[in-house]
């Protein structure tokens, strides 16, 4: 789901989000589809969400344009909980590897991210090298061959529990 204002500011252009006049008339003909849980609107039913996948989104060339989009207007945002948990879920549902493993090496998003959610950093890892040749090790290496020249040891103590839960056990120490 998206807040009401995100939706707006993604669907508008040139740095402007969508006008209220267009977005109402929308959101009425709407309401009765879409459900709103922690500020999020969804669609209320599963068979909606999958009618407007295939209306609108019928390839997965198209699904992937659309979630890249979503991710590039989260890219754009400042620091938050909300753009720390939506980001790399968007560049993963899009399959791009290359700036999810660049957020992900990105040592105060990747503290971020483990603490909203360890799990979500974890398998973001094992879709990377899944679906690319990008490795978990790689992007680490800097902290992994020069710990001492970092100054955040909690950052080092997140990244021990990513590498050990990964079964990379000799570098986690």
């Amino acid at each position: 789901g998206l807040a009401e204002s995100e939706i707006l500011e993604a669907l508008g252009q040139a740095g402007k989000p969508l006008p209220r006049a267009t977005w109402s008339p929308l959101y009425l003909a709407m309401a009765d589809s879409l459900i709103s849980r922690a500020g999020l609107l969804s669609f209320a039913h599963d068979f909606l969400r999958q009618a407007a996948r295939a209306a609108y989104l019928p390839s997965e060339a198209h699904q992937s344009q659309a979630h890249r989009r979503l991710a590039d207007y989260f890219a754009r945002q400042p620091a938050s909980p909300r753009r720390t948990d939506e980001l790399p879920w968007q560049l993963a549902a899009a399959g791009a590897w290359q700036p999810l493993y660049e957020l992900l090496a990105t040592p105060a998003f990747f503290s971020d991210a483990w603490e909203i959610n360890s799990s979500e950093v974890k398998t973001y890892w094992v879709q990377i090298e899944a679906g690319s040749p990008l490795r978990l090790l790689d992007a680490y290496r800097p902290a992994l061959e020069r710990p001492e020249a970092e100054t955040d040891m909690a950052y080092l103590t997140r990244l021990g529990h990513l590498l050990r839960a990964s079964g990379h056990l000799d570098e986690a120490l």
